[in-house]
């Protein structure tokens, strides 16, 4: 999933462009369909543009998504100067301003939902409504558990993880994993053969402790932004088994969606983690009338 990565025959069915920021950064993203609201896609931890593919062959019908691929990931090169989420917040930012998009929803999946918050903390005026599915930064974690963090996930144990505890933790995701969704693990398989591998096994802790060094969960109070907050029922991840084994999916979702003004929290039977797609059904549904219902803003 890093830039020379080809996708298998059953993945993304989108074309991907690539547009060049005012950092030089590249940025790989998909465009597809149209209409007056364009709802921004930000995927996950280890993940790409292509965790939004059920989501964009229903929402692509009534409006314009975009779903980018963020440095490192998928199509778009590794950048030493980009791999926090500060710096994927800016990245967000300057993408909406080159492509001069309006009528902006941003949403965003695990890591990619602190981004999304983050990116609206820093620049509320340019995204209409916020989507957030199983978003990161809503389970709060200590200095100590930021130090079980750095000993389990570092460069080297990313580098030796054995293609048996890749299919385990992809597939910790889901609650049954689906067939359609062996192409994403395909590719990830894929990664140890890739000439940016290395810098990969680099990208994923630093994400890791990026998340921890940057928590949302108090800012998301001060927050006006109408927000759709979506959990699956059966996340495995959220929250952490190993520090909160007494805390439930609902106790996290039901903590964080309090925090916000205006939000609405739908929490999906039968669902795990990676939530957009195992519910993608329900997931769609509400991010339809959630997007063409007209925003009211608030002083």
């Amino acid at each position: 999933m890093t830039k020379n990565i080809s996708f298998t025959g059953a993945s993304f069915p989108y074309a991907e462009k690539i547009v060049i920021l005012d950092n030089q950064l590249k940025i790989a993203f998909s465009d597809t369909g149209s209409g007056e609201n364009t709802i921004l896609f930000i995927h996950g931890l280890g993940s790409y543009s292509a965790a939004w593919k059920k989501n964009i062959e229903s929402l692509s019908a009534d409006f314009r998504c975009i779903a980018i691929d963020l440095p490192g990931y998928g199509l778009s090169p590794y950048s030493e100067n980009c791999n926090t989420l500060p710096e994927y917040a800016k990245v967000v930012q300057q993408f909406i301003s080159t492509l001069k998009l309006k009528n902006v929803t941003i949403a965003g999946h695990s890591m990619g939902g602190q981004i999304a918050v983050m990116s609206v903390l820093e620049n509320p005026n340019i995204f209409n409504k916020l989507v957030l599915l199983a978003p990161a930064g809503f389970e709060k974690f200590s200095e100590k558990d930021k130090k079980w963090f750095e000993s389990i996930i570092t460069k080297e144990a990313v580098k030796n993880t054995t293609p048996e505890r890749t299919r385990f933790n992809f597939q910790v995701n889901f609650v049954n994993f689906p067939s359609d969704a062996q192409f994403m693990l395909d590719d990830r398989l894929k990664l140890s053969e890739n000439p940016d591998f290395d810098n990969y096994c680099s990208l994923i802790p630093s994400c890791v402790l990026s998340m921890l060094d940057n928590p949302v969960f108090d800012s998301m109070s001060v927050m006006s932004i109408e927000t759709l907050i979506i959990f699956g029922a059966e996340d495995k991840l959220i929250p952490n088994k190993f520090l909160h084994s007494n805390l439930s999916v609902q106790n996290i979702a039901e903590s964080g969606s309090e925090q916000f003004k205006r939000g609405k929290l739908v929490i999906i039977p039968e669902s795990g983690h990676f939530v957009q797609w195992e519910g993608y059904k329900i997931v769609n549904e509400q991010i339809k009338s959630f997007v063409k219902v007209k925003s009211v803003k608030t002083k």
